[in-house]
């Protein structure tokens, strides 16, 4: 009898913390969907970026212009943005701070450069940032591949809205 523990209503409980806690995966990454998506919009977006400077680089080339480097030098970072568009659409951790650098170049133009390019800072550098690029993360989108984003139709509307307007102002450019 001398050896029996006495039980106490009033203890803390006690937990066998030698087992691993399993991870609400769905719960994860309905967390964490919201910050992946805006990620991978900004992979959408250096990847028109990358296009545009391709583009530019070659074209100053075919103008023979009297500095080729400039057309090397939009050339490259054409590569390097298409370069990180992939890697951030398929959330690579390698590309991480290479983007954060380029963003925080970004910074100089302001003011519009320096709004999408704190922002872009802010998407890479908070803790769902980095827990969005991590190796767990990967194994969670792995794990709920039925779970999706889906934009809101006000965004859907106000993007077709945009995207009518830059054609109609480049269609009566040309024109």
């Amino acid at each position: 009898m001398k050896n029996e523990p006495v039980f106490n209503p009033y203890a803390a409980p006690q937990a066998d913390l030698t087992q691993p806690v399993p991870l609400n995966v769905e719960a994860t990454r309905r967390h964490l969907l919201k910050h992946e998506a805006s990620i991978k919009s900004v992979g959408t977006l250096y990847f028109l970026g990358g296009i545009v400077l391709l583009f530019s680089g070659v074209s100053v080339f075919a103008v023979n212009a009297p500095e080729p480097l400039v057309g090397v030098l939009l050339f490259a970072i054409g590569i390097l943005q298409l370069w990180l568009a992939v890697g951030l659409r398929k959330l690579k951790r390698v590309v991480r701070i290479p983007t954060m650098v380029l963003a925080a170049i970004g910074l100089i133009g302001f003011p519009v450069g320096t709004i999408i390019s704190a922002y872009i800072l802010y998407l890479l550098g908070s803790q769902k940032g980095v827990q969005v690029f991590s190796d767990e993360y990967a194994e969670v989108i792995a794990a709920t591949p039925h779970i999706k984003y889906r934009s809101s139709k006000l965004i859907i509307v106000l993007l077709i809205l945009i995207v009518a307007v830059i054609a109609i102002a480049l269609a009566s450019a040309f024109l």
